[in-house]
């Protein structure tokens, strides 16, 4: 606690993704750790890497103790940090970024990576309708 946010490289991380945070940090001096997990996290990274035809998954967490008791506890310094680094992270983002994880060479896509990716083409994403200063509004639920 109060080394700033972790960043985690293993094999449901996207290493575009992990070098982009990596760099991101260091740009912009962020205080960072980083750990190693050697096969799945126990978070959502691997649910995610695998949805669909595959998302490039980060994962970002903020240090803490305690955790899911009602003393748990982290460093208010540490979430400014984990923000700062993912807005960073984000406005580093290229517009061509690879958000699909590659698949080995020879393989032409993931099993039903096609026909899902024709099934999402650009047009079926939702927008969010703009503000007249150009931001986005906020969703309603």
């Amino acid at each position: 606690i109060g080394g700033g946010p972790v960043i985690c490289r293993g094999p449901n991380i996207s290493p575009h993704v992990w070098r982009g945070l990596m760099e991101a940090a260091e740009a912009e001096k962020i205080p960072y750790q980083w750990e190693a997990y050697g096969g799945t996290t126990p978070t959502d990274a691997q649910a995610i890497q695998v949805a669909r035809a595959g998302i490039a998954t980060g994962l970002v967490s903020v240090p803490s103790r305690y955790i899911h008791y009602p003393t748990e506890l982290c460093s208010l310094g540490d979430l400014q940090a984990t923000a700062r680094l993912l807005a960073e992270y984000i406005l580093r983002l290229p517009k061509d970024a690879p958000l699909i994880p590659e698949w080995p060479r020879g393989a032409a896509s993931a099993p039903g990576a096609a026909s899902e990716r024709a099934e999402t083409s650009e047009k079926a994403i939702p927008r969010l309708p703009a503000r007249p200063d150009g931001g986005p509004e906020p969703l309603r639920l």
